[in-house]
């Protein structure tokens, strides 16, 4: 409850309300896509972008060091992260 003030804060609305465009966006051309080939054409150039994209957990800790974000270790992500690879 000690970060609370942050909810109400107008950058952290800007940011959640750009987030939910971008996601939207991201629905909008998934529809797309499969409208214009296939389920299946769609699920395989997911999976070529995974295979050619950075690892999530990387990027994730590029962008906590660089924010000087703490965050804690616990059994649960590591077995998480365990499961991904």
């Amino acid at each position: 409850m000690e970060n609370i003030e942050r909810l109400v804060s107008p950058f952290f609305w800007f940011c959640m309300t750009v987030t939910g465009v971008m996601g939207f966006g991201i629905g909008l051309v998934t529809v797309m896509q499969v409208k214009a080939t296939s389920p299946l054409t769609h699920n395989i150039s997911g999976t070529a972008k995974a295979a050619v994209q950075v690892n999530d957990l990387q990027l994730t800790l590029i962008a906590a060091l660089i924010t000087n974000m703490s965050f804690r270790c616990s059994t649960e992500s590591i077995s998480i992260l365990h499961m991904g690879k």
